[in-house]
């Protein structure tokens, strides 16, 4: 199986590349998946088969590739920090003061991608992140 890094860089390529063919050629996300098969690698024809993969680049044709890789860098470094401050924390009452920070700061990115992209987390990553920090919907 493919590194999961390698597997979200090939969604956001296939994502993007079927995104431009939906603004060039005035196409639905269906039609621009079925013209973008035509002439895919046997690797991303294999990565639309798997339903899972499908939908997470389905979801992405709705936020823009810019604004999600700015959000998943704000997400990264909300549990970046999260975990410096945990290491750094001399007491309990600092590690959960650095929780409750990292929930927030986590939760209000991920609700950012959420209200961009019709409520919906377009990666596994941030689905993990929004029930790790127990993000209330």
């Amino acid at each position: 199986m493919a590194e999961p890094i390698s597997i979200i860089a090939a969604i956001l390529s296939v994502a993007a590349s079927i995104k431009k063919l939906m603004e060039r050629g005035n196409l639905s996300k269906e039609d621009a998946v079925a013209r973008y098969r035509l002439n895919a690698s046997q690797q991303e024809i294999k990565l639309l088969d798997n339903q899972k993969h499908k939908a997470e680049v389905l979801d992405l044709l709705v936020i823009s590739e810019e604004l999600l890789a700015q959000l998943h860098d704000e997400a990264d470094e909300c549990e970046k920090e999260h975990i410096r401050a945990r290491k750094s924390a001399k007491t309990l009452t600092e590690k959960d003061i650095a929780d409750t920070k990292a929930s927030g700061c986590m939760c209000h990115t991920l609700r950012t991608v959420r209200k961009h992209n019709e409520l919906n987390l377009p990666s596994e990553t941030l689905d993990r992140w929004w029930r790790s920090y127990n993000c209330p919907d």
